[in-house]
């Protein structure tokens, strides 16, 4: 059972912005399930924490970037479910001042540097039995949550979604493919959009994704991987992006992140014109709001040109 902290089931909420009157727009909200266990992360996380078997492990390793949506969520699930957790950050020194980092440890998680060279050596067999040696009884969660446990925290939030409507079309965004897939294998018989947040991703790339969680194959039928002209590299600044999302902030009153769902939503506008009319569609918010401190900490002048945005970062607990 999910801690009772946790906003579940998460609202589907109709939205109305300008150039979508003639379809049925609705957000799925992940990102009210909690200030800092949002959207995807949850749902990934969800099986792992509240299932964890402290006969068997005494705490939970995990590994993400500096500025990791991922880092936070985990340490505070586990603090709200009493797990002991640490986190291998890819950077050469833990940085107090980083808002992200900062929070982490706020909530307990135990942070240790890598140097790139060595945090790219995360997935390799010498690397992870070094690690299993350090840490006898820890269970290890990959990057960004790409687990087959977030089978189950998926598969309900698409529940959850078709117990309130027949979605058409899902406009879902990409990171490592895992929410992407667990989107397109509950679909049901509705159209899946997946818009990357990583440049040059490819089709085989999820396909493998896919095969690696449900350990079956990837239906392709009414799926299309689709960039944005406009799509930059992951994570990077990109302030046209960013100000769309202001501009969304302003019309809706709500807040996209500055990675993934922020792309998936540029992306269903530049395609609005493909939708047949009346059709009910479904874009998926998953969460990582506190992004924007990382943004707001390393570029100072956002705060300026996002200036909803940061009133509503600057405010957050």
């Amino acid at each position: 059972m999910a801690h009772p902290e946790l906003n579940l089931p998460s609202p589907l909420q109709k939205i109305y912005p300008s150039g979508f009157e003639d379809i049925n727009l609705y957000i799925k909200r992940d990102d009210l399930i909690h200030t800092h266990i949002s959207g995807n992360k949850w749902r990934k996380l969800q099986k792992t924490v509240v299932n964890f078997n402290t006969n068997k492990y005494d705490k939970i390793v995990t590994f993400g970037g500096a500025f990791s949506n991922h880092l936070v969520a985990t340490a505070v699930a586990c603090s709200l479910h009493g797990i002991n957790c640490s986190a291998y950050v890819r950077t050469d020194s833990i940085d107090l001042q980083n808002p992200t980092l900062a929070l982490c440890l706020k909530y307990g998680m135990k942070l240790f540097p890598l140097d790139r060279n060595t945090y790219s050596k995360k997935r390799d067999d010498d690397f992870l039995a070094a690690l299993h040696e350090t840490n006898p009884r820890s269970l290890l969660i990959p990057e960004g949550g790409f687990h087959p446990n977030a089978i189950e925290g998926l598969s309900e939030m698409m529940a959850e979604i078709h117990s309130k409507i027949n979605p058409d079309l899902f406009v879902v965004s990409l990171g490592t493919g895992c929410t992407a897939s667990g989107v397109v294998q509950n679909r049901k018989d509705s159209q899946v959009w997946i818009s990357p947040a990583i440049k040059q991703f490819t089709s085989v790339a999820i396909v493998k994704a896919h095969h690696s969680i449900y350990k079956s194959n990837f239906p392709k039928d009414h799926v299309k991987i689709i960039y944005h002209k406009e799509d930059r590299a992951y994570a990077k600044k990109d302030l046209q992006l960013f100000l769309e999302v202001e501009s969304f902030l302003k019309e809706t009153g709500i807040l996209l992140d500055p990675i993934y769902t922020s792309k998936a939503w540029r992306m269903l506008k530049s395609k609005i014109s493909n939708i047949e009319k009346g059709s009910n569609v479904v874009l998926i918010h998953t969460g990582g709001l506190q992004a924007w401190k990382g943004y707001f900490y390393r570029f100072p002048a956002l705060k300026d040109q996002l200036p909803e945005i940061f009133k509503i970062m600057a405010n957050e607990v």
